[in-house]
C-alpha cells in the first residue's frame, strides 16, 4: 500500500471538475478567485452533480465498484437480524470487499494518518496474548470485537479507494432506506412492545453460550422492546438493546440529510421533512439521552458551518431535520415522555460513572496491552467493566496506548474530513464528529464504526477540498 493525499481529479466523485485553466459555466478560469465580503478570497469550482458518472479516489487508479454494495450492506441487516445473526454478519458481509481490495492491491491507498490506526489493530493484536488463560467466552469475545474491526477497516479501505459517483448516490440512497427501516422497527416497538420470539439461530448456539446473557439478547432472543422504569416501551427492534438502535439512528441523520439536498422532486422532500418529524416518536421513546446529544451536536454545527462558509443548502438541510424533530417534540404529548425520561437518566448517572472508574483504574492494574476484553463488574447486576463507551473499552481493553492510537486515528479523521467543502462531504465529515461525540458514551464496534469509517472514507476521497486559497466554495456552490 503507498500513501497518498486525496487529489482533485478532472472527473470527481461529487461532481465534474474542469481541468485547471479551463472555463466553468460561468465563463470563469477556474485558477481565479472570488472575493468575500471581508475581502478574503475563496475558490471558484464547478457545481458537485451526484448524477454525473466521474470517478475518484484516494488512489491513482480507482477500484471499479458495484453500485449495490452499500445496499447489500445496510438494507440486509434487518433481515439477518430477524434469523439472530446481525451481531456477526459484518465480516461475512465485507468479504466481498475484500477480495476486491486483493485483487487489486497495488491500487490500494491509504491516507497519511492510516498508520494510527494500523497501530491500534497491531496494539489490538497483542492484547490478546493476555487472554491465554481466560474462560472461552472472554476469548469469544475478543474474536467477535477483533472481526468488527476488521469489518470497518475494509470498509474504509473500499471507500476510499473505490470513490465515485454512483458509489456516493448510492450510498446517501442505503442510509436512507436503512435509516426507514430503523424508525419503521422503532414504531414496531413502541406499538407491540412484548412480541418477542426465538431466533432460528438459538437452535445452532451452543447451551453453554447461549447462557452468556449477551448472547441470549443478541443472538437468542428477538424482542422490539424493552420496558422502561416508567412502564412505557424502549424500542431496539433491529438490534439488541436500546442504546445502539439510538446510536445508530443519529449516525445515519446527516446521511439522510445529505441526500435530502441533492433530491430533485419537491414531493419527495416534503415526504423526508415529514420522515424526520414522525422518527422522533420511536426516538424519544427509545431512552436515548446519547442519541439526542449527538443529534444535537451533529445539527448544529452543519448549520454553522452552512452559514460559515456560504451554502444555504448545507444549513437548511440541517435547519430541517432540527425544526422537524424538535418541533415534534415539543408541540405534542411526547414532551411529557421525554421529561419523564430525562429523569431517569440524569438519576441513573451514578451507574455509568461507576464503570468509568472502573475502567480506568482497571487500565491502571492492567497488563501491558490491557485486559483484551472486558470483565464482569464484581458488583452484583452491573455491566461489565469496560463497556458502556467505547472510549472506555478501548481503554480497559489495550490499555493507553491503544486508546492513544483509536482516539489519534479519530482526530484524523475528525480533521481530515473537514476539507470536504461540498454538501455531500460536509455532512460526511458531521458524521465522524457524531460518532467521536458517541465513542465517550456508545459502544460503536459492529455498525456505528462501520458507518463512521464509511463517512469517514468519502470525506476524505472528497474532490472539492479546501486549499491555501480558500476554506469554503462560493455561494451557489451546493
Amino acid at each position: 500500500m503507498t500513501r497518498t493525499k486525496p487529489k482533485l481529479a478532472t472527473d470527481t466523485a461529487f461532481g465534474t471538475l474542469a481541468d485547471n485553466g479551463r472555463a466553468d459555466r460561468r465563463g470563469r478560469n477556474l485558477d481565479q478567485t472570488d472575493t468575500d465580503e471581508s475581502g478574503g478570497t475563496r475558490p471558484t469550482v464547478a457545481s458537485p452533480d451526484l448524477t454525473s458518472s466521474g470517478v475518484h479516489s484516494g488512489g491513482k487508479n480507482p477500484i471499479q465498484t458495484s453500485p449495490w454494495a452499500p445496499h447489500a450492506m445496510l438494507l440486509s441487516l434487518p433481515l439477518w437480524w430477524v434469523v439472530g445473526m446481525d451481531v456477526f454478519i459484518w465480516p461475512l458481509l465485507v468479504l466481498p470487499l475484500a477480495w476486491k481490495l486483493v485483487v487489486n492491491r497495488r491500487d490500494v491507498n491509504v491516507p497519511q494518518g492510516f498508520h494510527l490506526w494500523s497501530l491500534f489493530l497491531i496494539w489490538l493484536a497483542l492484547s490478546a496474548l493476555t487472554l491465554s488463560d481466560a474462560s472461552p467466552t472472554r476469548q469469544l469475545a475478543f474474536a467477535w470485537r477483533a472481526s468488527l474491526y476488521f469489518s470497518a477497516t475494509v470498509v474504509f479501505l473500499y471507500f476510499y479507494n473505490a470513490s465515485s459517483t454512483t458509489l456516493i448516490r448510492s450510498t446517501l440512497l442505503a442510509a436512507t432506506g436503512y435509516w426507514m427501516l430503523i424508525a419503521l422497527g422503532g414504531y414496531a416497538g413502541v406499538i407491540f412492545p412484548t412480541a418477542s420470539y426465538e431466533s432460528p439461530m438459538a437452535h445452532l448456539v451452543p447451551a453453554w453460550l447461549s447462557e452468556n446473557k449477551f448472547v441470549h439478547d443478541a443472538v437468542v432472543y428477538r424482542g422490539l422492546a424493552g420496558i422502561d422504569p416508567f412502564s412505557l416501551p424502549r424500542p431496539h427492534a433491529g438490534f439488541a438493546y436500546a442504546n445502539p438502535w439510538g446510536s445508530t439512528f443519529a449516525l445515519l441523520i446527516p446521511l439522510v440529510a445529505a441526500g435530502y439536498v441533492h433530491l430533485s422532486s419537491a414531493w419527495m422532500k416534503a415526504v423526508i421533512a415529514a420522515l424526520f418529524g414522525l422518527a422522533a416518536v420511536p426516538l424519544t421513546f427509545s431512552l436515548n439521552r446519547g442519541a439526542w446529544l449527538s443529534i444535537g451536536i451533529g445539527l448544529l454545527y452543519a448549520a454553522a458551518l452552512g452559514l460559515w462558509r456560504k451554502q444555504p443548502k448545507l444549513f437548511w438541510s440541517a435547519i430541517v431535520p432540527g425544526l422537524m424533530i424538535g418541533g415534534m417534540v415539543a408541540l405534542t404529548p411526547l414532551k411529557d415522555v421525554a421529561a419523564q425520561n430525562l429523569q431517569y437518566k440524569v438519576d441513573s448517572n451514578g451507574t455509568r460513572l461507576n464503570l468509568y472508574r472502573e475502567a480506568f483504574t482497571g487500565a491502571l492494574e492492567s497488563p501491558l496491552f490491557g485486559h483484551g476484553t472486558p470483565r464482569p463488574s464484581p458488583i452484583a447486576d452491573e455491566p461489565s467493566i469496560g463497556t458502556h463507551g467505547h472510549v472506555w473499552l478501548v481503554l480497559f481493553s489495550q490499555r493507553f496506548p491503544g486508546l492513544f492510537f483509536f482516539l489519534g486515528w479519530l482526530v484524523f479523521l475528525l480533521i481530515g474530513s473537514r476539507k470536504a467543502c461540498s454538501v455531500a462531504g460536509a455532512w460526511c465529515h458531521v458524521v465522524v464528529l457524531m460518532g467521536a461525540a458517541q465513542a465517550f458514551y456508545y459502544e460503536l464496534a459492529g455498525t456505528g464504526l462501520v458507518i463512521i469509517f464509511m463517512a469517514g472514507a468519502l470525506a476524505l476521497s472528497d474532490p472539492f477540498r479546501a486549499t491555501a486559497r480558500g476554506p469554503y466554495l462560493s455561494e451557489k456552490q451546493a
